[in-house]
């Protein structure tokens, strides 16, 4: 994996830095300067096929020293490198790659003499090419600009289709490389086409002779009738086409994909972005879709700007603020999606995202891909009659019957101030739910997946040292005493504004000495106290807390995915499935 990356007097940059992870989700506005670092990812990639079957050299690199590595002619780069230096200067260009294992490849590019790469660090004598690759382990998965598909493919030389598979000319050789795959492969493709477009099946290529010439046909049944794939449209050939591309990965994989929301539906690109998790252990895109950006996991953002020296990490709600504002879009796209759809989520804030992670890991699908329904962000109970307007107002004007689902954090309400919204909504159209513990993240909250989530990342025996048994906890009982008073403060003053609005003689004393009681026992129950803490704050606390005492980093996707069965509340797992059947009878209309 390489982990960072600068660029010095290169494209639009003069001088800039990022620091890369396993995911990279570029965004702002055009000419900022994303396509410069994808360009930068190709020349790398472009490097590393040059020197196959080529033994690297001794030569001078300004700055280096005498290294071992190789001149690359400008016939090897997948582009002109005529604009390639900043403001077209005769300044060098500097391409800086850092691997995982501590070793440096660099692309030195002199508008006045041969490109120089070459690679730094390694204990071993870089005398062969296969050493010379091996000092820096990596294998790119490039997504080319996609076209559509050729009339008339004919069948041509598995060298061809060897050349062209990972270029801008794959899209006339995908019957090709389809027909030359085993029946198994083929399956697979097929169960991913057909989960991701409900209805059509995809046939595995046929030879058609005609004259003196040799073609392939690859059809699709859809309501029974076949159709060949160049009759379909153009967002059904680009999906065909990047699950080809994405099936090329292998363990050491980066895939680089620029804006596939330019080809595909919302739906698509948020499934698409799953895919590409679970097949490449890094990758980097480029996108202006909301879509995406909504569905990301904390920290994958990567804001470009090129006027700053180094990118930025998007974290905090305030970031994702600004970036909507930076890449020009406010709006969540998911309203677009409202007057194609019979049903609708709303969730708060940002909850969407981890809803489906959740549903993922319990195996509720219809739910963790929600293809047919929408999850709209809204606020909290307030912004209920807001979103039900909207839906009215959508139903009355194209006559359709919208079905809503909400899910709503519990906060700090009483449960009689829960009982009474529950109660006040409509039977027939909507569904509420409210969440038993105080945020979504309050889930995350569970020791025993925190621990095993802490043993993946930092590996066994070296956590057994750093992390003895009963430290999550310790940790947690930190974090919770630090908010008890917030909470306990937070409950009196909701219950009090609540049983005021019911009658106004109460006695707040009274009120809030009921609240204290009814909360002192929950504290000496580490289980039932973090459900009662501000989930975002805590689990932000307690990541802090990871990193300063035993210096490893965890996110919330890792603890999801070491999370089992039962480490899951009942009352989630029930709303997950209510949720989960209703995102099933969308599918099934």
């Amino acid at each position: 994996m390489i982990e960072h990356l600068t660029l010095k007097s290169f494209r639009k940059f003069q001088e800039f830095s990022i620091a890369l992870k396993a995911g990279n989700i570029l965004v702002g506005p055009n000419n900022a300067g994303k396509s410069s670092i994808l360009d930068a990812l190709r020349l790398l990639e472009a490097c590393f096929r040059y020197t196959t079957n080529k033994t690297p050299v001794m030569m001078s690199a300004p700055g280096h020293g005498v290294v071992a590595g190789y001149e690359i002619p400008d016939t090897a780069f997948p582009f002109s490198m005529a604009n390639a230096t900043y403001n077209y200067t005769d300044d060098p260009a500097i391409l800086t790659f850092q691997h995982a294992n501590g070793t440096t490849a660099i692309i030195h590019f002199d508008p006045q003499s041969n490109t120089k790469f070459f690679v730094e660090g390694s204990t071993a004598r870089l005398s062969t090419g296969a050493k010379f690759r091996s000092a820096f382990p990596v294998d790119f998965v490039l997504i080319p600009t996609l076209s559509p598909l050729e009339p008339d493919e004919q069948l041509v030389r598995d060298e061809t289709v060897r050349r062209n598979a990972g270029n801008r000319l794959a899209s006339r050789v995908l019957r090709n490389i389809w027909y030359r795959r085993t029946d198994s492969e083929f399956d697979e493709f097929a169960r991913e086409i057909a989960s991701a477009w409900t209805g059509i099946e995809i046939k595995k290529p046929e030879l058609q002779r005609a004259e003196d010439r040799t073609f392939l046909r690859m059809y699709y049944a859809e309501n029974r009738i076949d159709r060949e794939v160049q009759w379909s449209g153009f967002g059904f050939q680009a999906w065909l086409q990047i699950q080809t591309h994405i099936r090329r990965a292998t363990e050491n994989s980066i895939l680089v994909i620029d804006e596939p929301d330019v080809y595909l539906h919302p739906d698509l690109q948020r499934r698409l972005l799953s895919d590409i998790r679970t097949r490449f252990p890094q990758y980097v895109m480029a996108t202006h879709a909301i879509e995406i950006i909504n569905e990301a996991d904390a920290g994958e953002i990567v804001a470009i700007n090129n006027r700053q020296k180094s990118a930025r990490r998007v974290r905090t709600d305030e970031d994702y603020q600004s970036v909507y504002r930076y890449i020009g879009s406010g709006e969540n796209a998911a309203f677009a999606r409202l007057a194609k759809a019979k049903k609708v989520i709303f969730v708060e804030g940002e909850d969407g995202r981890l809803l489906r992670r959740f549903a993922s890991r319990l195996g509720f699908s219809a739910l963790a891909q929600a293809e047919s329904v929408p999850i709209v962000r809204l606020g909290d109970f307030s912004d209920l009659k807001r979103a039900t307007s909207a839906v009215s107002a959508l139903g009355r004007i194209l006559q359709m019957d919208i079905q809503i689902a909400c899910v709503f954090d519990r906060g700090y309400r009483s449960d009689l101030e829960i009982d009474e919204f529950l109660s006040d909504q409509p039977a027939e159209n909507m569904q509420c739910f409210i969440l038993p513990r105080n945020e979504i993240e309050n889930f995350l909250l569970v020791s025993g997946a925190l621990h095993r989530a802490v043993l993946h990342r930092m590996g066994e025996r070296k956590a057994a040292a750093l992390l003895p048994d009963g430290a999550i906890d310790i940790l947690l009982n930190d974090a919770v005493s630090e908010l008890r008073h917030l909470v306990e403060g937070q409950m009196i003053g909701h219950a009090i504004r609540y049983a005021k609005r019911v009658d106004q003689g109460i006695d707040e004393g009274a009120i809030a000495g009921s609240v204290v009681r009814k909360l002192s026992g929950a504290w000496d129950d580490l289980g039932k106290s973090c459900g009662l803490v501000p989930g975002k704050e805590t689990f932000s606390m307690l990541l802090g807390m990871l990193r300063g005492r035993h210096g490893v980093s965890i996110s919330d996707t890792s603890v999801i995915d070491a999370m089992q069965r039962s480490d899951f509340d009942p009352d989630l797992v029930r709303i997950l499935r209510e949720l989960n059947a209703f995102c099933e009878e969308a599918q099934e209309k």
